[in-house]
């Protein structure tokens, strides 16, 4: 499902997911404003700065985890590859809408379900502030340092069912699982705050 015009941001955190042996990952830019202006923190340079329109998109093939800001709001999406993209051959590809910084939450549950090789989170968080998953904090190691470098994301690997994630500050959860020839993903939650609301 796509999100409402008036709950997209400015400011995204396009952490990657969990490369299966080694993959690209897909991304797209939407904006709503003319002229928009969009800046990424990737190292290539052709993805750095470009321009959009309102109903046009722009599309980012990279390996990278990165930070997207934008001049008006945008939407951001990211897209699963199929298993054929990647070394371990295995998944499927989805489509993952990325909620904005402004949406994230301090605190979610979520569940995983049955039946797939394996579920994965991908958390994105301020670097060295606390997240725990099922009560436990998740070890500083396990985080890698992107984008401006205020930010850090790491990949979990959980057991299927419900799990219980919190931090002190607002962090973001993506969930996603595979097997041979199919995938699933989601934001883990969003506030859906909307300036526009009375």
């Amino acid at each position: 499902q796509l999100l409402p015009v008036t709950n997209w941001g400015t400011h995204y955190l396009a952490a990657r997911s969990e490369p299966r042996g080694g993959s690209i990952e897909h991304w797209r830019v939407v904006g709503q404003t003319d002229g928009t202006t969009v800046e990424t923190t990737l190292a290539n340079p052709e993805h750095r700065q470009f321009t959009i329109n309102r109903g046009e998109f722009y599309d980012i093939v990279t390996e990278e985890s990165f930070e997207v800001t934008a001049s008006e709001p945008v939407m951001l999406a990211q897209y699963l590859v199929s298993q054929g993209n990647t070394r371990a051959n295995v998944g499927d590809p989805a489509l993952i809408v990325v909620p904005p910084s402004n949406q994230l939450r301090d605190r979610y549950q979520i569940i995983t379900p049955s039946g797939y090789s394996s579920n994965w989170l991908t958390i994105a968080r301020v670097a060295g502030s606390r997240v725990a998953l099922d009560g436990v904090d998740i070890d500083a190691f396990r985080f890698t340092a992107f984008g401006s470098n205020q930010y850090e994301y790491a990949w979990l690997e959980v057991e299927e069912g419900v799990h219980h994630l919190d931090g002190d500050a607002p962090f973001s959860l993506i969930v996603y699982g595979y097997s041979a020839a199919v995938s699933y993903g989601y934001p883990g939650g969003l506030n859906l705050r909307s300036d526009e609301m009375p």
